[in-house]
């Protein structure tokens, strides 16, 4: 039960797309608002964003630790500079569709099946 919690489940390209411009734009108002969220240090816009990026990217990608721990990094003073947010959607693996997997033989088993 626990394990399954721990498993990075992939998304499809088109979710992926999404949660991406999710967060590069978070990322982004964060470098052009800048002196608005430094003004001290606890800046309620800087966690209202931190929030507000966290749930959005919670209904489009699901559920996922990272999710958690990107969030607890945010809230972490002066490294809320770095874009977390767009690296953390770069690390969530995609979907492959079953279209993008063609079923080839293994070496040696064409001939097996030959002689038979």
């Amino acid at each position: 039960m626990f394990s399954r919690l721990l498993l990075s489940t992939p998304v499809s390209r088109r979710r992926k797309m999404w949660a991406l411009l999710i967060a590069m734009s978070a990322d982004a108002l964060r470098l052009i608002l800048l002196p608005l969220f430094i003004v001290g240090i606890v800046s309620p816009y800087d966690d209202l964003l931190d929030v507000t990026t966290a749930a959005a990217l919670l209904c489009v990608l699901g559920f996922r630790w990272s999710l958690l721990a990107g969030l607890v990094i945010e809230l972490i003073p002066l490294v809320e500079s770095f874009p977390t947010w767009t690296a953390l959607v770069l690390s969530v693996p995609i979907q492959r569709s079953d279209s993008a997997v063609t079923a080839q033989p293994q070496a040696g088993t064409a001939n097996w099946n030959a002689s038979r």
